[in-house]
């Protein structure tokens, strides 16, 4: 079940991946380099507010994406 959280994190997720001009398959490959795995459909699921976001998976966003904590937490 998803929260009023997961949708505003979705949202600020899809925005960040969006600004850096990265697709989801690009977003899953570059996790994978870096140890974790998260699928197209994982990263759909989060985007769209459809699955809750584990602390580990922040941690990877975070550093695939270059951004600080904040810019992806509501």
């Amino acid at each position: 079940m998803s929260t009023g959280y997961d949708l505003i994190f979705g949202k600020n997720l899809r925005s960040v991946r969006m600004s850096c001009k990265m697709t989801q398959n690009e977003l899953s490959e570059k996790l994978k380099a870096k140890g974790y795995e998260l699928s197209v459909h994982d990263i759909n699921e989060i985007e769209m507010g459809k699955r809750y976001v584990y602390p580990h998976e922040l941690k990877a966003f975070h550093l695939a994406l270059n951004v600080s904590y904040d810019v992806l937490l509501p």
